[in-house]
């Protein structure tokens, strides 16, 4: 087995000799170099490195993998999806970006795939960042070990921590990393994985910098250089542009476009503006556009006849075991989420939630959001989303503007509630009654829910659709 350099160098050295031994008459002679069983000894000497197994033991309790779902309607074994894109007008401003840095080119490419790669991390504060995999060589660095001939390759888990500076800063961050890896980079993937027991892959979305000699046209089929892989996504970047290999059961052909699509737009933008702030990745152009005017459309279908939280009960009832809602570690089954929904809104229809009634909901992304929306509905109402990070200046003034109350899981602030209504606490517990309250929400251990409810619907109210088979309000 051997890897792209050692493949077409010993092409080019066999070409060479097979040229010298037609004109001159010589014998074929190859080049010295040393043995490959250098390069085991390494990789032996870094299975038993205490250093190597405590860095990657820290690495991978620090940073998130990006991970693929599996796409559940494709069929297995299907041809991976190629994406080729060409940045050659780009490969003079990415050098440059990398003089004013102090980095290699490859940082460079590195930086912007491990930055667009964020589009699909796990969002978990308690993480550092995530990470993607990275291709690294093992060779020796002992003299003509750029003539060795096999597969000095390995992929390690790779990330940085969450930009939060400029592209330049962003850019010495991931070459400080890079250097900090590199004398643990021959600890076998294998053996990483032991360090995670029971944890899926360590590494899904590769990254591979491909910078050798590459043969002329007339003696080499450049489709050989590069061979296939198990992984979900692999990227194969060189100085002028790169090809991105999907595999369809994890990555849509459609989703692979777009991802080549925003990686190009990343680097731009980082060679227009290297003192610039770091952004978050998104589609731009006529990939945007494609996005949102054909792919956004979607399919068209008859409205539904059932509302949304019509589905969810029914569903309650045929698979109540089923996974719901998954949010992190925590999982709600439809049976349960039915039985929360339906026993707040059996407070909600107390308090006099009913048709024409709105409901704010100011609540962080999670289960307690879905619960609140199923809650309002059942109850007949209609709900508003409202940003709990807004500050307490800014929230006095929802209930009169948007003319509903709040339901909260947990009081935020001290500052007492200024709606024109009463407010109102209660706990997740079945069967307890709603209590009336006027100032601060329910302090108890339990968390706390606080709508109010206004003595008229305003006449901007929210519309109500039943095209998606639910009620909501913009």
């Amino acid at each position: 087995m051997l890897d792209g350099w050692s493949l077409t160098s010993l092409v080019a050295d066999l070409l060479d000799l097979h040229r010298q031994a037609v004109a001159h008459g010589r014998a074929p002679e190859l080049p010295a170099a040393p043995a490959f069983a250098e390069y085991v000894a390494l990789e032996r000497a870094a299975l038993d490195s205490a250093d190597a197994l405590e860095f990657w033991r820290g690495s991978l309790a620090e940073l998130r993998p990006v991970r693929f779902a599996r796409r559940g309607a494709v069929a297995a074994g299907g041809p991976v999806h190629e994406v080729r894109r060409s940045y050659a007008a780009l490969a003079e401003p990415i050098g440059r970006l990398a003089q004013a840095a102090g980095v290699p080119r490859r940082t460079v490419l590195v930086a912007a795939f491990h930055h667009t790669m964020s589009l699909f991390a796990e969002r978990d504060e308690a993480a550092a960042g995530h990470s993607v995999g990275l291709v690294t060589n093992g060779r020796p660095e002992v003299a003509g070990a750029d003539r060795m001939r096999g597969l000095f390759l390995n992929t390690v888990p790779f990330g940085v921590a969450r930009p939060r500076g400029s592209w330049l800063e962003y850019l010495r961050a991931v070459f400080t990393a890079e250097q900090e890896m590199l004398p643990h980079r021959r600890l076998p993937l294998a053996r990483m994985a032991q360090l995670r027991p029971g944890e899926p892959n360590l590494v899904e979305a590769i990254f591979n910098y491909v910078n050798f000699h590459r043969l002329s046209h007339d003696t080499w089929d450049e489709s050989l250089e590069i061979a296939r892989t198990m992984f979900p996504l692999l990227v194969n970047a060189s100085v002028n542009g790169f090809t991105l290999d999907a595999d369809p059961e994890y990555v849509a052909p459609a989703t692979a476009e777009q991802l080549a699509d925003v990686l190009c737009a990343l680097i731009a933008a980082m060679v227009a503006d290297p003192h610039g702030p770091v952004t978050r990745p998104a589609l731009t152009g006529p990939a945007r556009t494609t996005a949102l005017e054909t792919w956004g459309r979607g399919p068209v279908r008859e409205n539904a006849p059932l509302l949304f939280h019509e589905h969810v009960a029914a569903h309650a009832v045929r698979t109540p075991e089923a996974v719901a809602v998954e949010h992190g570690a925590l999982q709600l089954t439809y049976g349960r989420l039915h039985v929360e929904a339906e026993d707040l809104a059996a407070r909600l229809r107390a308090l006099g939630v009913g048709t024409e009634t709105v409901v704010g909901i100011c609540v962080d992304r999670g289960p307690d959001m879905v619960r609140a929306a199923l809650g309002v509905l059942r109850a007949g109402g209609a709900f508003v989303p409202l940003d709990p990070s807004t500050p307490p200046s800014g929230s006095r003034s929802w209930p009169r503007t948007a003319g509903c109350g709040c339901c909260s899981p947990r009081p935020r602030w001290r500052a007492p509630c200024r709606s024109a209504g009463r407010c109102c606490c209660w706990t997740s517990r079945p069967g307890r009654r709603p209590q009336s309250a006027t100032g601060h929400p329910d302090r108890s251990g339990n968390p706390a829910r606080t709508p109010w409810r206004t003595s008229s619907t305003p006449p901007d109210r929210p519309a109500r659709r039943r095209g998606s088979g639910s009620r909501s309000a913009a």
